[in-house]
């Protein structure tokens, strides 16, 4: 066997085999110049010939061999005894290579480790001649030619070659597939039928350039006639005559170099075998090992915590590790512990215990967790975390896992909301949709501000109606009296107060903007966040940049507050201006005149009355003036509102581009599977929507209108859903937009079935005083920005919703969760809530799919998970009467491994037999 003590074990790995070598009893043998020649130095030549072929397989890194000469096994014993005094570093498989009566050759290699005990046989020389003499039953082995055995002859029947191969639990090799007259493709098709049957492993034995271009070749012939090209394990040899040759053509197997290890690639074989120059590299992120410091000096205490005693290190292999046990072992321990050290671990406290990890750093705070991992070609990396500082929020790990407890998949699985947060999260999600989606909603809230700030302006314009119906009356009251005179006078008394007006307007609307920018700059003020020294000291005073710093906060100390005084100077200035002093001396000569007047003709009014009326007027005008600069505030709330819509249309229309593109993308990833990504455009509900916003314009806004205009409000919610539906129906896709357009005709739109609903439609679109809420509803119309939902469906059933049931959404989350990512997963009993066929089937098959892409590490109960999913590694965990954790790590094609998943794992032996049973193999 190979030598496993110069590296970690980690299971299954690609290791170097030439599995057709010839001795020096082949007739076609040469030995190497400077060998001792003679009968007298036979021995001594063989000797040297046994230890340079030992030699040279471990230089050239070639870890296992068969020895197959025609006919004849004598060579074998002698190379295993130099193999055990040289350390065993190479595995040497016994062999022969022997033709049938038709001309076919077939390579026959034995198991080294069980056939020659079981049948008390003392070389494999002597094994070699029983076989050889079962199946010669007619024809000698050997025939004599220039005075030597020459071991060509043909054996029996090929059917008899085989049969008794398979009493020997020998493994069976097709050589030279494309050769002339011998090889696969040259037999008659009854014979290929009877081998392909039987035999699966084929021997393409070729140069290195040509090996593709053979596989392809294979498979193509395999397939036309008939054959799954997939049940065929695809190898090359050397088919070496001398030492040097050896291993210059070869396969990688990646098992136990073993002859178990061998077998495997009967049961797997498109993911055991590569006959490419270099074995498939695992460049994937993936955890090495990982063990317990400190563990040890809790061994006596008392605690119902055993895997304290964990304190050998624990090793994983890049590909697919399994992880057994009875209950209570400390599965689940151990990966909670990974989990921990990569900064992913469980802190919910269920059943009234503690987390884990909390519950460690209480009872044995001296626990640290050590795990080694590698990132692609990067160095190893060994990071340390201390169970006390569980809490510790600044903590970072440098390698990213994804890990599962166990359970969770079950909690997601059960909640919609989680189940729609994962996909979002995992799946359909781009750093541009999520940029994009963000804009989406500040648009939109911003949208709605300016709209409830919009929704002010009924109450704005029916203050501004009632001040505008007041003057009116004032102005009526001196309009009675008809003279020319009196007419001229309370002209020139209006044209002064128009002046006055506009002069204090000015007056207000500077102090106004003085105030704002004192506000403005104490705001500034107040942000700062840097101070202004400290900053300074980190610049030169040559530093050009220290003179702009200095500018900035010279801006913010002094420019804003200098404005502000400007401002508040010019406004006393224009009340204290001749113009304004000038207007008010008119003002009260226009009053005197007018006072004279009516005292002169009789006209009852005094001059208090006078001046109180005008001031009425005054402040009047006063009022509508800041109503109206409200009103023009508004005017620019709409417009801002409706450019703001512009930008809200565009970036739901690149929103929509993008999520479309993943979803396409997602589809195209699991096109080999059932699950599939929809999104449920929201447009489809749209009438629903339209309606919403009718009704709450309505509720919001009816109440002024009533109030102020004695009119009621007629609508009825079904006759408003009517005439939605319809004009939905009617407009399709543009429906917000032509609704938009109809509303402001201030028109009725025409519809078919329109009976009984005349008020409800002529209120929504024609009433003049509902005009408010016509506006209101276009802006509403326009803030539209609903992005729906993206769904998973397994089938024709979707992720989520109620026509899937729970173990149909924890089966489509365990095919989502092994087929994303490239960073170790790890997962504590995915087959919980999982239909039995379901796991043997569809999880064992993407565990098999995934793990050359990504580090798959699982702790489960299901036997078909280990074996059906080939794991490379298997780590069995148990507890021993003294509460101590015993560790065993190895391959499936372990025996001792084998037997432990037999008595551990319920269905061990049946899973087994499922993987072999397409191939006629038998367990061990």
């Amino acid at each position: 066997m190979s030598d496993t003590t110069t590296k970690p074990y980690r299971g299954s790995e690609w290791k170097k085999w030439d599995l057709q070598i010839h001795t020096y009893l082949d007739p076609n043998w040469k030995w190497p110049s400077g060998y001792p020649n003679g009968n007298d130095r036979q021995q001594e030549r063989i000797a040297k010939f046994e230890n340079d072929f030992i030699r040279h397989c471990i230089e050239n890194r070639i870890e296992g061999v068969a020895i197959t000469d025609h006919n004849a096994g004598d060579a074998i014993d002698g190379l295993l005894v130099k193999n055990r005094e040289l350390g065993n570093k190479v595995t040497i498989l016994p062999g022969v290579e022997v033709a049938s009566d038709g001309g076919t050759h077939l390579l026959i290699i034995f198991d080294p480790s069980s056939f020659i005990r079981k049948n008390r046989w003392n070389t494999w020389r002597e094994t070699v001649d029983h076989f050889l003499t079962a199946i010669f039953t007619d024809n000698p082995r050997f025939e004599e030619q220039n005075g030597r055995n020459t071991p060509l002859n043909p054996a029996s029947s090929i059917d008899q070659i085989i049969k008794k191969a398979k009493e020997y639990s020998a493994i069976v090799i097709f050589p030279h597939v494309f050769s002339q007259g011998t090889g696969l493709f040259s037999c008659d098709s009854r014979t290929r039928k009877r081998v392909l049957k039987t035999c699966n492993i084929l021997d393409i034995a070729c140069v290195q350039r040509d090996i593709q271009k053979k596989t392809d070749e294979a498979n193509r012939k395999l397939t036309g006639q008939g054959f799954d090209s997939n049940d065929f394990a695809f190898i090359n040899t050397s088919d070496s005559r001398r030492i040097e040759d050896v291993g210059s053509k070869f396969t990688w197997i990646k098992a136990d170099a073993t002859f178990e290890g061998l077998r495997q690639i009967i049961h797997e074989p498109k993911t055991r075998v590569s006959i490419q120059e270099n074995p498939p590299l695992y460049l994937h992120p993936q955890i090495i090992s990982a063990k317990l410091l400190n563990a040890s000096s809790y061994q006596s205490k008392k605690s119902d915590f055993p895997p304290i005693t964990l304190t050998k290190e624990i090793f994983f292999s890049p590909n697919l590790t399994t992880i057994i046990g009875p209950r209570a072992a400390g599965k689940t321990v151990l990966v909670e512990l990974i989990g921990y050290v990569a900064n992913r671990f469980s802190t919910d406290k269920r059943d009234k215990k503690l987390p884990l990890v909390e519950f460690l750093s209480k009872e044995f705070s001296d626990i640290e967790i050590e795990v080694t991992f590698q990132s692609g070609a990067e160095e190893v990396t060994t990071l340390k975390r201390p169970v006390k500082e569980w809490n510790d929020p600044f903590y970072t790990s440098p390698f990213k896992i994804e890990y599962w407890a166990q359970g969770e998949i079950e909690r997601i699985a059960n909640s919609s909301n989680q189940i729609s947060d994962y996909i979002e999260q995992n799946w359909l999600n781009s750093d541009f949709l999520t940029k994009t989606k963000r804009e989406i909603e500040t648009l939109q809230k911003e949208m709605k501000s300016l709209r409830g700030n919009y929704s002010n302006k009924l109450q704005i314009e029916i203050e501004k109606k009632k001040l505008e119906a007041e003057r009116k009356q004032i102005e009526a009251y001196f309009n009675k009296l008809k003279a020319e005179e009196y007419k001229q006078i309370t002209g020139k008394i209006k044209e002064n107060r128009v002046k006055r007006q506009m002069i204090e307007g000015l007056v207000q609307d500077i102090k106004n903007q003085a105030a704002l920018l004192k506000n403005l700059a104490v705001q500034v003020r107040f942000f700062s966040t840097v101070d202004k020294d400290k900053v300074l000291e980190l610049f030169s005073a040559r530093d050009p940049l220290r003179k702009k710093i200095e500018g900035f906060y010279q801006l913010k100390e002094t420019q804003l507050d200098a404005i502000v005084t400007d401002l508040e100077t010019t406004a006393k200035a224009i009340e204290d201006s001749d113009v304004k002093k000038s207007l008010d001396k008119e003002n009260t000569e226009l009053i005197k005149q007018f006072t004279d007047y009516c005292k002169t003709n009789g006209i009852m009014i005094s001059k208090g009355e006078v001046e109180k009326r005008n001031d009425r007027i005054k402040f009047i005008d006063q009022q509508v003036s800041k109503l109206e600069s409200q009103l023009q505030k508004f005017e620019g709330d709409q417009k801002r509102h409706g450019q703001l819509a512009a930008e809200l249309s565009t970036k739901l229309k690149l929103w929509e581009k993008e999520n479309n593109k993943l979803i396409n993308g997602f589809n195209r990833q699991f096109g080999n599977t059932q699950i599939s990504a929809f999104w449920n455009n929201p447009a489809s509900e749209i009438a629903g929507w339209i309606k919403a916003q009718f009704l709450d314009s309505n509720s919001n806004l009816k109440g002024l209108i009533e109030k102020n205009f004695k009119t009621k409000s007629p609508v009825r919610e079904d006759y408003l859903a009517d005439i939605i539906d319809e004009l939905v129906d009617k407009y399709g896709d543009k429906a917000r937009e032509e609704i938009a357009s109809i509303l402001k005709q201030n028109k009725a739109p025409k519809l078919q079935d329109s009976s009984g609903k005349t008020e409800t439609i002529r209120w929504f679109f024609e009433d003049e005083n509902t005009k408010p809420i016509r506006e209101d509803i276009i802006m509403r119309l326009n803030e539209y920005a609903e992005t729906g939902n993206n769904y998973i469906k397994y089938g024709n059933k979707v992720l989520g919703k109620d026509s899937m049931s729970f173990g149909e959404r924890c089966g489509t989350l365990v095919e989502l969760i092994l087929l994303s990512g490239d960073h170790p997963l790890i997962i504590d009993q995915p087959e919980d809530h999982l239909d039995a066929k379901f796991v043997a089937e569809r999880v064992v098959t993407l565990i098999r799919e995934q793990k050359p892409n990504r580090q798959i590490i699982i702790c489960t109960h299901n036997a078909n998970i280990v074996v059906l999913g080939d794991s490379e590694l298997v780590t069995a965990l148990a507890v021993s009467s003294r509460d101590k954790v015993s560790i065993e790590q190895g391959s499936l094609e372990n025996i001792q491994m084998k037997k432990t998943i037999f008595d551990v794992l319920e269905g061990g032996e049946s899973a087994f037999k499922k993987r072999e049973q397409k191939y006629g193999e038998a367990i061990s």
